[in-house]
Formats: C-alpha cells, structure tokens, sequence
C-alpha cells in the first residue's frame, strides 16, 4: 500500500461530498494501462455531468484528473501539457518520487494535506537529501560517483578539465 498526500485540486469543490469522501477513503488499485504519461486508477468517482470535459488547460505532474469514465488518473513527467478533464486534487511534490514506483495492482491511498503541511514536507525531503548526499568537507557524494562511472565508460570520460579538475554540473 502506498499513501500519497494529496493537496486540493482546481476543480475540487465542483465535484460532490460523496466523491470527495470516497477520494480520501477508498483504496486505489493501480491498472495495468499505466505507462509514463501517467497512473490509472481502476477505481470510479462521480463526475458531474457539468465537468465531463472542460476547455483545456496547462497540467503538472501529480495532478489528479477525472475523465468521463470516473477513473482517476494521476500525471506522471511524460503527461501533456494541456487537459481537459477536471483536476481533483494535485500529489504534493514531495511524494512525486512515489508516483515512478506505482506498479500495476499497487494499492494507493489518498491523504488530505494542506499547503503548509506540504511546503514542510518538502523542506525535510530537501533536507535529509541533502544531508544524505553531503559529507564532511561539503562535496557532493554523487559527483563522486558520476566522476567514477566515468572513468569506466568511454561516453562520458569525455569530460573537459580545467585546472586538472574534472567539471561536473548537477541540475535539480
């Protein structure tokens, strides 16, 4: 079983009590049909027949959509970038890495958080990261390890040096 905190989604308050209650207390099985554009749920919600489908609009990851057959389906990285089904409710970004692990039969469980609570859950992600890849003189552990994995590969020993130091950039 996987839990996801989830935040209020745009539409949230367009969809019925009894939908909202069943979001937070039913269990989730993830469907097989899930691929990297994002995770299907096999599970059914309500859908007011006013938010079948609305005009589109820019999506992110973790957004919960509810298409016309009721099934949920959270965004994952290759989603599109525009929608037209209702949003739900949004995953936090701090358990989008969960999102990635979901197999078909998974079982998910939604948690109400709030922003606060989100922004927090964040800043201690960011913080044990942080403290799990730094060590003692504040070099970073995978930079160590990209520059071992390029000793070994002919692809990536390509790296240019400047001052007999070997220049690695780290995107977040």
């Amino acid at each position: 079983d996987v839990s996801l905190r989830i935040l209020a989604g745009p539409h949230q308050d367009c969809f019925a009590e009894e939908t909202m209650y069943d979001l937070h207390e039913k269990c989730f099985t993830v469907n097989q049909s899930s691929d990297r554009t994002g995770v299907r749920l096999n599970e059914a919600l309500s859908l007011p027949k006013a938010l079948a489908e609305l005009p589109s609009q820019g999506m992110t990851t973790g957004a919960i959509q509810v298409p016309g057959d009721g099934c949920p389906v959270i965004l994952l990285p290759n989603h599109g970038t525009t929608g037209g089904y209702p949003v739900i409710a949004t995953v936090i970004s701090a358990d989008h890495w969960q999102l990635g692990q979901l197999v078909a039969g998974a079982r998910v469980h939604f948690i109400q958080v709030n922003r606060t609570q989100a922004v927090t859950a964040l800043r201690e992600q960011e913080q044990a990261l942080q403290e799990d890849i730094l060590d003692a003189d504040g070099s970073l552990l995978a930079a160590r390890a990209l520059l071992l994995l390029a000793r070994s590969n002919p692809e990536l020993s390509e790296l240019r040096m400047r001052q007999g130091a070997r220049q690695v950039r780290l995107r977040r």
